[in-house]
This record gives structure tokens, sequence and C-alpha cells, in this order.
């Protein structure tokens, strides 16, 4: 049986909580990529639907915009990292 070992951890995951707006102002839904919260170039706004007031800032994310989310795809495995039997420390986890 071959034995694979990981080469690199995978990378943190943004904080559960992007940063706190104030409660005037309408949220502005953040882009998580890296391990970091961005600022969209642009965004959409979504009406309230009771009572057809600003509710949300959708980020309307362009073609030209999708660099550092296709570099982290291509970073990532293709397989591995769900298989205790290639992940050597998972394995010893799992069998003991």
């Amino acid at each position: 049986m071959t034995r694979f070992k990981q080469t690199s951890p995978p990378p943190p995951l943004p904080p559960s909580r992007p940063p706190s707006f104030p409660p005037s102002s309408t949220p502005l839904l953040l882009l998580a990529v890296k391990g970091g919260w961005t600022l969209p170039k642009s965004s959409v706004t979504i009406p309230d639907p009771l009572n057809g007031k600003p509710f949300l800032q959708l980020p309307d994310t362009q073609a030209d915009e999708i660099g550092p989310y296709v570099e982290a795809l291509k970073a990532v495995p293709k397989s591995g990292l769900h298989n205790p039997f290639k992940v050597c420390a998972r394995e010893e986890i799992i069998l003991g």
C-alpha cells in the first residue's frame, strides 16, 4: 500500500463573523477567499420583501475579479484530503 503525505496544510477558514456594521447601514456581504474577507468592486441591493427598503448588498462579482478564486481552486488537491489512507495523520487518529 502506498501512503501519501499531505504537502501543506489547508488554508485556515475566514472568521465566522465578518466585521460588524452599524445598524443604520445596509449590510454588505463580503467575499471569502484565501482565508480572509474581501470587499467586492460592486454590489446589488436586495430590497426587503416586506417594506421595500434596502435589506442586503449582495456582491456582484465580475469575470475580472475571479482570479484569486481560480488560483485557490487550482491549489486544492484533486483527491486525498477525505481519504484516511492518503492522510497519514488522519489514519492514525481513526485507527489509533
